[in-house]
């Protein structure tokens, strides 16, 4: 089994597949962030993850968007492993899929927030995530898998 590095690790592309903003009659400043879903996608000849964020934003202004990260992973042959029969990919590496979606929501907070500069906000920033939140969802996955 291989380590996850940084060093190995490349953004291919940053794909903005959806993305709306309405102003909205809602006189709060608070902002109520809901992360609708974060997604895998991994293509092991390639090498490539693609990681798929749909978030939705309430507030003054109503915001929605999905916005896809494609990383090439040197080393993915070496953390990953597939099923044969159900061509299913699991990741050696606890640590793989929790990383590539903390770094790939970071992209995505200056993405949201330079396209949302000219609204009511001035900007939106996305919360800070704690990366525990992105472990806690993927172990949840893989123990369900495991008790399948």
């Amino acid at each position: 089994m291989g380590e996850f590095s940084t060093e190995k690790l490349h953004i291919l592309d940053v794909e903005i597949n959806r993305f709306s903003i309405a102003e909205s009659s809602s006189e709060t400043d608070q902002i109520h962030f809901k992360l609708e879903k974060c997604d895998i996608g991994v293509n092991l000849p390639k090498k490539v993850v693609k990681i798929v964020f749909d978030i939705s934003l309430g507030g003054q202004s109503a915001c929605s968007f999905k916005i896809e990260v494609l990383f090439k992973v040197d080393n993915l042959d070496e953390l990953v492993e597939q099923d044969e029969e159900t061509k299913v990919v699991r990741p050696l590496e606890k640590h793989l899929y929790p990383h590539l979606s903390a770094i790939a929501y970071s992209t995505i907070r200056g993405i949201v927030y330079t396209k949302t500069l000219g609204v009511k906000e001035g900007g939106i920033l996305l919360p800070i995530i704690h990366p525990r939140r992105f472990y806690k969802r993927f172990l949840e996955e893989e123990k369900e898998s495991d008790d399948s």
